[in-house]
This record gives C-alpha cells, structure tokens and sequence, in this order.
C-alpha cells in the first residue's frame, strides 16, 4: 500500500504540533496524577520513535521517570532508555547527572515522601528494596568501564567545593 500525499501532509501536521508543545509535555510528567505521567510517557516514547523530538533534549526526563512510584511507569522509562542508549550510547553519560536531579524534583512533586530506594511489596509482609537507578546501572553502564568511570567521576564532580 502507498502513502499518499494527504497522508503524509497529515503526518507532517501532526508531528508539528506536538513539536510545539514538546515542553508542555515535559512538564506534565511531574503532575500527581500517574495516569497522566504515564500516558506523557508513552507519547514521548512514540516521539522518539519517530524522530519528532531530540532525544538528547528528552533523555533526562526519561532517566528521571526510573524515579517513579509506579513500577509501569519505571518499566516504561527504563525500556525508552536502553533503546536510546543503544542508539546513543554518550547520551546516558552526558546527561544521567540532569536526570538524577530531576528525579529529586519529580519526588518532590509526586510522592508523599523523597526516598533513593524504592520499597516493593513480593508477597504477604515481604519488601524488597532497590535503588531508583539500579536498573539502568545494571543494564547500561556496569559493563562499560568508561562509561562506568564517566558517570562516576560526573556524580563526585557534585560534591567537588569551586
């Protein structure tokens, strides 16, 4: 089947709209309500699909939702960003210091209590504890040594006195 014109002008119009309100969506990840965030989510990640958003732009609100109190939320955000990762694997470097603080100001906003680790429920009584960024540590950057050694040295940079 064949794209016509109409078609492809329609899909043209659509992604300049939503190149327009990129920034409304951004910040409409950080609303209380995780449906909303959610469905924000989703939409960024047909976005970067494609190719109608700079994913270096949109990168550390993506690290910043692995911060979130709904695992489907952290699903979501840690699948958009091994795929980013693997397409751009400086990106997580250069911008997991950006999205760590904005995890702090998502927190912030959403949850009745700021916390580095994540309590979930496995059974009767039974609480398993993570950390907010283990999975994206484990997944992409534990076996890159440089990449490791980068985002390391970026976050002791944070305590370094001027």
């Amino acid at each position: 089947r064949q794209v016509t014109s109409d078609q492809d002008s329609e899909s043209s119009v659509v992604g300049g709209v939503l190149q327009l309100h990129v920034a409304k969506i951004l910040r409409l990840l950080f609303e209380a309500h995780s449906e909303l965030r959610a469905a924000c989510l989703a939409l960024l990640g047909v976005m970067l699909r494609q190719g109608l958003v700079n994913p270096l732009q949109v990168f550390p609100y993506v690290v910043a939702m692995l911060g979130d109190s709904s695992a489907e939320i952290r699903q979501e955000a840690l699948r958009l960003a091994l795929v980013e990762d693997d397409k751009h694997p400086e990106f997580l470097r250069t911008r997991i210091l950006e999205g760590v603080c904005l995890s702090f100001q998502l927190q912030k906003f959403t949850c009745p209590e700021i916390a580095p680790l994540l309590m979930e429920t496995t059974g009767p009584r039974q609480f398993k504890h993570s950390s907010l960024f283990s999975t994206i540590y484990a997944s992409c950057i534990r076996s890159n040594r440089q990449k490791r050694n980068a985002v390391l040295r970026g976050f002791l940079s944070l305590f370094q006195q001027s």
